[in-house]
């Protein structure tokens, strides 16, 4: 196989691979508007590949276009987009009613603007809102299944928990506390150690990045730990 030959073929796996996304994604319910926002491409773009169809373009259904668009006074039929614009006849397409892009029966025709079947076609679609949960379910039906060990700093103990939660250290608030309360408890006798041997208040303040305060709450801390 030449290298054109295989690059073709690897064309073309990636536009099959490209339409079988497309399809699966407007299964789930997304817009037009939302896969072109994903694939950056047009809405029409996305359209095209999904339902597979090229129109195909002769002096027959130029023709009969036109008596569409004459016929409806070369105005936009639903005017939900452009409501109290000019539309230029350069912006007006047939669209199938239908959506059955080869059933050209003039009652299956209308005319809009280029804004209303953009619209026409995410119409009672998914927007954003819903769009956003089903990715939300997605992610919480990927991590019901999953499970992390996490051992506890304070007892020890090995629990189970999600993957979202990999940040927590602990088995709960209460062995947190108790953590918090005996690295305290350590630094102040660490600080009343070196107070003893003649530190001063300032090379404790800088040594531990504290407040003159938080050095003499340490010691006092310390000292009645030591007497208790």
């Amino acid at each position: 196989m030449t290298d054109v030959n295989r690059r073709i073929k690897i064309e073309v796996m990636d536009r099959i691979k490209r339409k079988d996304k497309m399809i699966s994604l407007r299964s789930l319910g997304l817009s037009y508007g939302s896969i072109a926002k994903l694939f950056n491409c047009s809405r029409q773009r996305v359209h095209q590949i999904i339902s597979g169809y090229k129109l195909k373009r002769n002096k027959e259904t130029e023709l009969l276009f036109e008596r569409i668009k004459q016929r409806d006074d070369n105005q936009c039929q639903w005017g939900e987009r452009c409501k109290g614009e000019e539309v230029w006849p350069g912006n007006l397409i047939i669209h199938h009613i239908d959506f059955n892009n080869e059933n050209n029966n003039p009652s299956n025709l209308i005319t809009l603007c280029k804004k209303c079947h953009l619209y026409f076609h995410s119409f009672n679609h998914v927007d954003k809102k819903i769009e956003k949960k089903l990715q939300t379910q997605k992610w919480r039906e990927g991590i019901r299944k999953e499970r992390i060990k996490i051992k506890c700093l304070n007892c020890g103990k090995i629990k189970k928990f999600y993957p979202y939660q990999a940040k927590i250290k602990f088995c709960d608030r209460k062995c947190h506390s108790e953590y918090q309360i005996k690295n305290w408890n350590k630094k102040a006798m660490k600080i009343y150690k070196l107070h003893r041997t003649g530190d001063s208040i300032q090379d404790l303040m800088k040594q531990f990045s504290m407040t003159k305060d938080g050095i003499y709450k340490a010691i006092q801390r310390a000292k009645k730990l030591s007497t208790s």
